[in-house]
């Protein structure tokens, strides 16, 4: 069936013969949702529904999913509820229904000024309260904003959060989504979604971002927390200003706010009881403070001519390697390792200068233990163990790799690189039905010509070794732009290739510089505007002595290189690789 074979979308349009359509209601990056109603009681439902390009995109319905699994776990007054997800047969396109909340967003609201203290108070322990519930059975918003709060009645005691997971695009291109990490508007995004403090997202991540959203009710502005990626950080290396919000609301504001999540409030129930009388005003501010950038490398000619498909028509002075600045994101495989060169030098919680008493001290590291995160249970140690034995062994079949990015019991985390999505999906359920967890599965198609490099990384990766860490500052390169990040490895001998999406491989590492364990590296990669976007691979190699075959050669076919390389592990015992995926626009 055709596109123009197809249903339009349009009032009366029934889905499943269960719900029909009344009329749209928003459009956004993934999709529309529509108001609609039940066909056999008449009840009120919100629909989202799919954009019909995203239809067969695994991610985007692994992200329904989810939702869907969220929302269905969750019951409490301030949560949305969840009633069906499904594929409507002659639409060909996935649907969530869900209860219809009929109200005002907050972010309309906030537009017209700043809320007295009391409906902020009010605000404050709804949203926290359903926060919290969904907190207690693992279940992250990732998303908390003004635009995904609904107030009914102007009633801020009855508010409701909507949009659980429904951000999560794994396309980077989504103005709201860096990644598969970063889930959120970059005005309320938290230190860690951008991979910072180890990049662990948990419930302290919604804390933060709640607190920028109290923070705007009280000043009657956002705060100014967006920019581009480099802004997004600095923004976020000390509490924000909060001069202009309430004086009896700033004490829990200033500990919401803390960039280490370590030190803010270690539950939504602490923010759902907080009244102003529980902290004083004057109460002490500690500051974390992340270091600063590192300097960008020098210029350094490339080691090889890239062809015409990368590097555009040749010109003097082409080819070279140059500095990039404005942009920290550290994105690989499509947006799963984020920020790795910034959480190398995550730095120590602040410590108590020796001028202070030692009560001082004793008292700080008192609060710092009671912040920390309680341990797995008996029963989440075994639903990791069994994740871990899945993830080392996923039987995924020929040309696929998983690779883990978190396993916590907070969050299960991977990226995968392979030929057929459908493999990760049987992954996934296959996951779900032996841990009983979900995962949250980024999945990057490779082409055929990239399987050799897939196969040869695949193989390493059974073998079990620390595998490098590849960082880099942009996973999208337009122009004639600068690519640029670093590789950290301990082994003393580390290869660096790129693999173009027709499977012809070149080694860069003649544009590596420093030492280990981080080399740094630049090249210019240029795009003729009549050229198709490319999709390329890189990889790091990393081995006590050189791999001969990598070594040997500038450009060679990935069917051929690879397959040398193959033969030649057994003489690496402690080779080890990993692999970024980027585009060329």
């Amino acid at each position: 069936m055709t596109s123009l074979d197809r249903p339009q979308i349009r009032k009366g349009l029934q889905l499943n013969g269960i719900y029909e359509i009344d009329e749209p209601l928003a459009a956004g990056g993934m999709g529309e949702v529509y108001r609609g109603h039940a066909i056999q009681t008449g009840d009120a439902v919100a629909i989202k529904l799919i954009r019909e390009d995203l239809a067969s995109d695994e991610d985007a319905l692994a992200m329904f999913r989810r939702e869907a699994s969220a929302l269905h776990s969750i019951h409490h007054e301030a949560i949305v509820r969840y009633f069906v997800f499904s594929v409507d047969p002659a639409l060909k396109r996935p649907y969530l229904a869900m209860e219809f909340v009929e109200g005002e967003a907050l972010s309309d609201i906030l537009r017209r000024g700043r809320l007295p203290l009391e409906a902020i108070l009010a605000l404050k322990a709804r949203v926290a309260s359903g926060l919290e519930s969904a907190h207690r059975r693992g279940v992250v918003h990732r998303d908390i904003s003004p635009d995904n709060i609904i107030v009914p009645d102007g009633d801020f005691a009855r508010a409701r959060i909507i949009d659980f997971g429904i951000a999560r695009s794994a396309r980077s291109r989504d103005a709201t989504v860096i990644g598969s990490g970063f889930a959120g508007k970059q005005n309320y995004v938290s230190p860690e979604q951008l991979g910072l403090f180890g990049g662990e997202v948990t419930a302290r991540s919604d804390i933060y971002s709640l607190g920028l959203v109290l923070a705007y009710a009280s000043c009657g502005r956002p705060l100014d927390m967006k920019g581009s990626q480099l802004e997004l950080i600095e923004k976020r290396r000390d509490i924000p200003d909060l001069s202009c919000a309430d004086a009896e609301l700033r004490p829990l504001l200033e500990r919401m706010l803390q960039p280490d999540p370590a030190m803010r409030p270690t539950s939504m129930r602490d923010i759902e009881i907080w009244t102003p009388s529980a902290l004083p005003v004057t109460a002490e501010k500690t500051i974390v403070r992340l270091p600063p950038k590192e300097p960008a490398p020098p210029e350094t000619p490339l080691p090889f001519a890239l062809p015409k498909s990368l590097a555009g028509p040749a010109r003097p002075g082409a080819g070279r390697i140059a500095a990039v600045g404005g942009i920290a994101a550290a994105l690989a495989l499509g947006g799963f390792l984020l920020f790795r060169a910034i959480e190398r030098h995550r730095p120590n919680p602040p410590e108590v200068g020796a001028h202070e008493p030692e009560s001082a001290r004793q008292k700080a590291e008192a609060a710092k233990q009671a912040a920390a995160p309680p341990g797995p249970t008996p029963s989440e140690d075994l639903a990791l163990d069994r994740a871990r034995v899945l993830i080392a062994r996923p039987q995924l079949g020929p040309c696929a790799t998983l690779v883990p990015i978190e396993v916590s019991p907070a969050r299960v985390s991977l990226a995968g690189l392979g030929l057929d999505a459908a493999a990760f999906q049987r992954f996934d359920q296959r996951f779900q039905a032996l841990t009983g967890r979900l995962a949250d599965i980024s999945v990057r198609e490779v082409t055929r010509a990239q399987c050799p490099a897939i196969d040869f990384l695949e193989t390493l990766r059974k073998r079990g070794a620390q595998a490098p860490t590849i960082a880099l500052k942009s996973a999208v390169v337009r122009g004639d732009a600068v690519f640029s990040g670093t590789v950290s490895a301990s082994p003393a001998s580390v290869e660096l290739l790129v693999v173009d999406d027709d499977g012809e491989t070149y080694n860069a590492t003649n544009v590596l510089r420093g030492d280990a364990p981080q080399r740094r590296f630049a090249m210019r990669l240029r795009q003729d505007a009549e050229v198709r976007t490319r999709r390329l691979l890189l990889i790091a190699v990393a081995s006590a002595a050189p791999f001969t075959s990598l070594r040997a050669t500038t450009r060679s076919a990935a069917a051929d290189l690879f397959v040398q390389a193959s033969q030649e592990i057994g003489a690496h015992p402690q080779a080890a690789a990993a692999v970024a995926a980027f585009e060329i626009q």
